[in-house]
């Protein structure tokens, strides 16, 4: 499990990662990185794609296959937002972690 640890002045000072995970070659290595960065986030922080894309540098086709792949492992999901009608008013991403 990915773990945030507070600094003094309250906020992410840094992000423990299992060992276990950074050499777990099930996943490509820019999967890792994104996991990683997503991880960084605060618990329970929705992220955009646009931000997560633009964060690790990576392109429309790179970003389809590392969030394909971690959706796949379990470690990704879309938080819907939805207006009192049940109509889609807004689409993030939601790092479930390990």
């Amino acid at each position: 499990m990915f773990k945030n640890q507070e600094n003094s002045a309250g906020g992410t000072g840094y992000t423990a990662i299992p060992s276990d995970f950074i050499v777990d070659t099930r996943l490509s290595s820019d999967a890792r990185l994104a996991a990683i960065y997503m991880s960084s986030m605060p618990d329970g922080c929705l992220l955009s794609v646009s931000m997560v894309k633009q964060a690790l540098g990576f392109g429309g086709y790179v970003w389809r296959r590392v969030s394909k792949e971690l959706r796949q492992f379990g470690l990704l999901e879309d938080a819907v937002s939805k207006d009192g009608f049940g109509r889609v008013v807004g689409k993030r991403l939601r790092f479930k972690g390990l």
